[in-house]
């Protein structure tokens, strides 16, 4: 029996977004702006599609690192990981 190795390339494979809690982030976003549910909703939606969307992404292992760091430092935000991977694509373009 020939056994045949397949090499992956780790940095080309979809990496799972980092857990962030939407629920108490959408609370806190909520509280400091008064508390309003439909503020809360929106936010929980928005959280959730860009959750969707980094799960769908291929990103280098670095990069993920690096946009998880700045989500986190935003209280825990999925958008603004989105939005840092985003940036960080776009500048990795320019540098080609």
């Amino acid at each position: 029996m020939k056994f045949r190795w397949i090499v992956l390339n780790l940095a080309a494979l979809p990496v799972a977004a980092h857990a962030f809690d939407i629920d108490a982030y959408c609370k806190q976003v909520s509280a400091a702006a008064g508390g309003g549910a439909q503020l809360e909703a929106a936010c929980r939606d928005q959280e959730n599609a860009s959750r969707s969307e980094i799960e769908r992404m291929t990103i280098a292992p670095r990069v993920m690192d690096y946009c998880r760091g700045v989500g986190q430092s935003a209280g825990g935000s999925y958008q603004f990981m989105k939005e840092c991977l985003k940036e960080e694509e776009k500048s990795g373009d320019k540098l080609k």
